[in-house]
């Protein structure tokens, strides 16, 4: 049912929301909250309104069960209105209800609630997170005194005969919190806490320092004990039995109870106990938001929704309440809607080892105009830092961590809604150790190894999910030759590629050295990622792209490689089969490309294949000149860093020695200053050509003769 709330609301403002989703859940989650109960909440601090039936926390809504007030000894009301505190009073030569300057607050025009002191038409004014007292100065009315920094008022009511003020408070739980606040102190004499759950409105009886507190389906009654210097409530005097309570107001008489179907007057009877007096009950009101009881009459005064008011007075010929149209206003506008702002807190959760990072997730509906501001600590709520949802932040390691979210609206009838507070929290993987090389390999495409390490380990699931690895010129690290960039794998090894494609150079090669540095980094399974490794060195020698880049006669059905167009060539990959492998005629004149990393001074090349006849070696030359006529052979000289060689072999022609299907295999030989290589297929691929025909099919023979 909770989730099919979620759901409505959500479609309700599909239009208008944004909303958030939760990132990858492979850390340690200390708080998953739902606001199905109080358990991680800080209800102390937290000011927002948790609603545990529905499943969410919103901003409350502003209270205006005391939105009007009326006065004992003159027909007169005081409303709470956007445009001020106003007061209204009879006035006699017109018959009807006018405006009384002299006593209004026209500047306090954010107030939810009034109640008037009796005697002195001072007025009590509060806000849901203030409450201020102002007196009358001889001109105007002036401010006394200013209570802030208050959280969910909801109500207040005017101590008779005293500079005093009851103020009702909506805890996080929705319990009743009543505060008793004098003229001249910001701090509370009284403060009581009685358990009791939906409280709506609170009300003064008489000039006693009693009180009445209204919630949703009871009234209950709470006299001032003298010798405890506090309040204790009296059963005698409960009202039991009533339903969907929007405000109440009392005297020591009786006390008028406001719903959301009908106004009830309720007597008070003198062995105790109350009963409903259907003669002094006007019924049903319209929507009304707040009513008041003239104290020592049956009158009651209702301000609806629209902000108009109702003046209910008995009538003895009906024996029943009527409207008295003279002594009613109307188009008061109410500070009606939601509370704009409050706030979030979770308790102090308590991890079981350090941690330094944390990352907030959350299900959200936000209507425009509304805004949430995400805090953590780390310090057992000493201090709090901004935080961005679904994004880790780092923090000061700690044990300690509490949630705090600040709820803002720029428009009262608006709120946004937080369906769940996910904290997880993760610490850094630690920078990898990569694996240092004491000789060089002997491979284009060598293999580089790190370890992976974590605070967090063995947490569940919590382990390398990615890597970066970078591969720098040894001599210069500004030169970066390969970098992988972020590659998901929980593989802890990266072997180098070469490149695939005849006409573009491998990447170790194209750098132009041969000793190199590396390094890299990991990210764990919450994606957070480590610091980078030192830089470790490790030295290639190794013969790189073997590749035919001639081929003098070739079988009828192949392609034949064009010097010039270098994407023609054959390159000879790993692995490659004896069906993969160029053909050539036997006899044909191969010419073999091969590049060289490291300083190799000599190679000596093989080209051994199997005939009928036994074995045998390919004829081998390396010119003087690469197969282009014009570049020397080897490209740089012997013993550079880098190199290429061009060398021409071929095999015997006659198909008795070389017959169709000779596989004709490759021993390449290096040798240089720094070590020495070889490259030999197989085991590299399963040859180097295959044969098939003989030259000797493209000769023409002409026949010559004489006369005789």
């Amino acid at each position: 049912m909770k989730r099919m709330k979620r759901i409505l609301l959500s479609l309700f403002f599909f239009f208008v929301f944004v909303f958030f989703g939760t990132g990858q859940a492979q850390a340690v989650t200390i708080l998953n909250e739902e606001f199905e109960g109080f358990a991680d909440i800080d209800t102390e601090k937290t000011s927002a309104f948790i609603d545990a039936e529905n499943g969410w926390a919103r901003l409350p809504e502003a209270g205006l069960s005391s939105a009007i007030s009326v006065l004992r000894d003159s027909p007169g009301y005081l409303v709470a209105s956007a445009e001020g505190i106003r007061l209204y009073e009879y006035d006699d030569a017109t018959g009807g209800m006018a405006y009384n300057s002299v006593f209004s607050v026209p500047y306090v025009t954010t107030a939810t609630g009034v109640a008037v002191d009796q005697d002195s038409l001072n007025v009590w004014a509060i806000t849901p997170d203030s409450l201020t007292y102002y007196k009358h100065n001889g001109a105007s009315m002036s401010l006394s005194l200013e209570v802030t920094g208050l959280a969910n008022i909801i109500s207040v009511a005017g101590v008779g005969g005293q500079d005093s003020a009851l103020i009702l408070q909506r805890s996080t739980n929705n319990k009743a919190v009543i505060s008793r606040f004098n003229d001249g102190s910001a701090a509370p004499d009284v403060t009581l806490s009685p358990e009791i759950s939906d409280p709506i409105a609170i009300s003064a009886v008489g000039n006693s320092p009693d009180f009445r507190l209204f919630t949703g389906d009871s009234s209950y009654y709470f006299f001032f004990d003298d010798a405890t210097g506090n309040y204790i409530q009296d059963p005698g005097q409960k009202i039991s039995g009533l339903g969907n309570v929007v405000a109440g107001s009392s005297d020591e008489y009786g006390s008028a109870v406001l719903s959301k179907s009908s106004l009830d007057y309720y007597i008070n009877m003198d062995g105790g106990g109350t009963a409903q007096v259907s003669a002094f009950s006007p019924g049903d009101v319209g929507n009304a938001v707040s009513a008041a009881l003239r104290p020592g009459y049956f009158e009651q005064i209702v301000l609806d929704g629209d902000g108009n008011i109702q003046w209910w007075t008995y009538d003895d010929a009906t024996d029943s309440m009527r409207r008295d149209l003279d002594m009613e206003t109307s188009g008061f506008i109410l500070n009606n809607g939601y509370v704009t702002s409050a706030e979030y807190f979770s308790k102090e959760m308590v991890s079981d080892r350090e941690y330094s990072l944390v990352r907030l997730s959350s299900e959200l509906n936000m209507p425009s105009d509304t805004i949430l501001e995400w805090f953590i600590s780390v310090g057992h709520g000493n201090s709090f830092i901004p935080i961005i949802l679904d994004e880790w932040t780092a923090v000061d390691p700690s044990t300690s961590f509490i949630v705090k979210c600040v709820l803002d609206t720029a428009d009262s009838h608006v709120t946004p809604y937080i369906f769940n507070v996910i904290l997880d929290l993760n610490s850094q993987p630690d920078a990898p150790t990569v694996t240092e090389y004491g000789s060089c390999f002997m491979t284009s495409t060598p293999k580089l190894t790190w370890t992976f390490t974590d605070p967090d380990h063995p947490v569940p699931g919590d382990a390398q999910s990615a890597y970066q690895l970078q591969i720098v010129n040894a001599s210069d690290l500004s030169q970066l030759i390969i970098d992988t960039g972020k590659a998901i794998s929980n593989s802890k090894e990266y072997i180098v590629p070469t490149s695939t494609q005849p006409d573009v150079a491998g990447p170790l090669w194209n750098s132009g050295n041969y000793n190199y540095k590396y390094r890299v980094r990991v990210w764990d399974q919450a994606d957070i990622e480590s610091p980078w490794s030192d830089y470790a060195d490790f030295c290639v020698i190794a013969f790189d792209r073997p590749r035919i880049s001639q081929i003098a006669s070739v079988p009828l059905d192949k392609d034949k490689p064009d010097l010039i167009d270098l994407t023609t060539h054959k390159i000879i990959t790993p692995g490659m089969t004896e069906d993969e492998l160029p053909m050539a005629k036997a006899g044909a004149k191969v010419s073999l490309l091969i590049d060289v990393i490291g300083p190799l001074n000599s190679i000596t090349p093989k080209f051994p294949y199997t005939g009928p006849k036994g074995e045998e070696t390919s004829c081998v030359i390396i010119q003087d000149l690469m197969p282009d006529g014009m570049t020397s052979n080897p490209l740089n000289p012997g013993g550079s860093k880098t190199n290429r060689w061009s060398i021409d072999f071929w095999t015997d022609p006659s198909l008795e020695i070389c017959p169709p299907g000779t596989l004709v295999e490759m021993q390449l030989t290096g040798t240089g200053s720094e070590g020495d290589t070889q490259l030999n297929a197989p085991p590299y691929a399963a040859g180097i050509i295959k044969t098939n025909g003989s030259v000797y099919e493209d000769w023409i023979v002409v026949p010559h003769g004489r006369d005789s």
